[in-house]
């Protein structure tokens, strides 16, 4: 083996040591939940969510009270509620730029009327420019309330972002 050849093998190595430390680098994800006020806004529903950076690469989170910070005993999203949860997980590629919410529609009050939800990323100690995203919902989670859907999805991945993803691929 020549040492030009060797000297390849090291370069490729150490890339793909690289590349593997960024895609499993850890990252916190802190959901904020705001149950409107309007009446019965507030459920009892077991809800999820999904998030998904502009390549498609997803986080599921499949009962997100369970990663919930407001301490026990605490109802969440009950009216009026502003409620905080933190996801530890392995970074997605990029910023979170879409986001699909469920409700599995059991126990009493099973509708929900949702203002927002921000979703901010740490990627250890530090927030990184543009990880910070706001999707404005102004609407139910309801078999009984219109669009009549228990899972919506808010998209706010734009094709520049699929532009700049498709470039680095």
């Amino acid at each position: 083996m020549t040492t030009s050849s060797l000297g390849t093998y090291f370069l490729l190595f150490f890339f793909l040591a690289a590349v593997a430390s960024v895609s499993s680098e850890d990252c916190s994800y802190t959901i904020l939940v705001k149950t409107g006020t309007v009446g019965s806004a507030g459920t009892n529903s077991k809800i999820s969510a999904i998030l998904k950076d502009a390549s498609g690469a997803q986080l599921s989170i499949p009962d997100l009270e369970k990663h919930g910070k407001m301490g026990s005993g605490h109802d969440y999203f009950e009216k009026g509620n502003l409620d905080t949860f933190i996801v530890p997980a392995t970074c997605l590629g990029s910023s979170v730029c879409s986001l699909t919410l469920s409700s599995d529609d059991k126990g009493s009050s099973s509708g929900w009327y949702v203002e927002f939800v921000q979703v901010l990323t740490t990627k250890g100690s530090s927030k990184a420019v543009g990880d910070d995203i706001l999707f404005e919902i102004y609407g139910w989670l309801a078999t009984s309330e219109p669009p009549y859907l228990l899972t919506r999805t808010f998209n706010r991945c734009s094709p520049s972002m699929l532009q700049q993803i498709n470039a680095i691929i």
